[in-house]
């Protein structure tokens, strides 16, 4: 927090840069340079980076309009500060196949990034990952994409410089904008997840709520977004990553066991098997409980009730 104010005030520390410029409606890629904090352009010039949410993604979770102060929109514009550089090398091959070997993990400080950060959009994302087949970026789950090489010359110019801050702006890049991809994004969330031990830390030194405690399980429900994406998903069949990510080993044995359960199912309809919830289950032995204890009243019913109770099909 006292970080924040100083940088509102102009009287925090001199930051090295990443500087992205978008076009409105973010239908275009935009510009990413960066810039050491004596303005020198550590890249020699811009790279290519896509900053719209995919459109499915944002539509399956209720920001159709891609409103950059809610969840699964499109990166809102202001100011960030660098808390982690996530490695994912040991991440499991989806994920790595979705944003690349790095995600640089950003907390909003100014403009409307810290207004989006009320709204539930505690971290932004840069990451890579896999080019669609036209050639072109692909869309995001909300974050920043660009290629994973001009990510390598990012990712190598981070690491030599302590303090980094990244500016989003609205204006018309410096360089002939390219076309997003038609191919959709794979399975992401919004916010995003630290996979690594030292990402998590970091950002729990930080006092940062984006990490999962003991009793909270709202990474559920991110994990959920994984499994509802997998239709969508062409270039893996691991399962869920993204709960991998955020360490949610219980969320992947969940998965597991619903498709077992959904293997289950498909092969009593094979067999043409009605198979019964606990439920039903229970209202039946409640039944024949009932129609038991009726006979034994009625002295003389008894063959009648067990039929009766018999007379369930399965």
């Amino acid at each position: 927090m006292l970080k924040k104010l100083l940088s509102l005030f102009g009287l925090g520390r001199k930051r090295a840069t990443l500087v992205v410029s978008v076009i409105s409606g973010r239908r275009m890629c935009g510009a990413l340079r960066v810039f050491d904090p004596d303005g020198r352009d550590l890249l020699g010039g811009p790279i290519s980076v896509a900053a719209r949410c995919d459109d499915a993604l944002a539509r399956g979770h209720g920001n159709p309009q891609h409103d950059v102060l809610r969840p699964y929109g499109d990166p809102a514009c202001g100011t960030y500060l660098l808390v982690a550089l996530d490695s994912l090398a040991d991440a499991p091959d989806a994920l790595r196949k979705e944003l690349g070997d790095y995600q640089l993990l950003f907390e909003p400080s100014e403009g409307d990034a810290a207004r989006a950060e009320a709204g539930g959009r505690l971290l932004l994302a840069l990451h890579g990952g896999r080019i669609g087949n036209d050639n072109c970026l692909r869309a995001t789950g909300g974050g920043l994409r660009v290629r994973d090489s001009d990510l390598e010359r990012v990712v190598g110019a981070v690491s030599g410089i302590a303090e980094w801050s990244l500016e989003v702006r609205e204006d018309t890049p410096r360089m002939l904008p390219s076309a997003l991809s038609a191919e959709p994004a794979g399975a992401m969330v919004d916010p995003p997840v630290p996979f690594s031990a030292d990402a998590r830390g970091r950002i729990e030194r930080r006092g940062g709520s984006t990490t999962r405690d003991e009793d909270d399980d709202s990474w559920r429900s991110r994990d959920d977004d994984w499994s509802s994406s997998r239709d969508r998903d062409t270039y893996s069949s691991s399962g869920p990553a993204v709960a991998a990510a955020a360490g949610a080993a219980a969320a992947v044995a969940a998965t597991n066991e619903a498709e077992a359960r959904s293997g289950g199912a498909e092969e009593a309809e094979e067999h043409d098997v009605r198979v019964m919830s606990s439920e039903e289950l229970a209202a039946e032995s409640s039944g024949a409980s009932e129609s038991s204890s009726g006979s034994e009243a009625s002295n003389g019913s008894s063959s009648e009730s067990a039929e009766s109770a018999s007379g369930t099909s399965y």
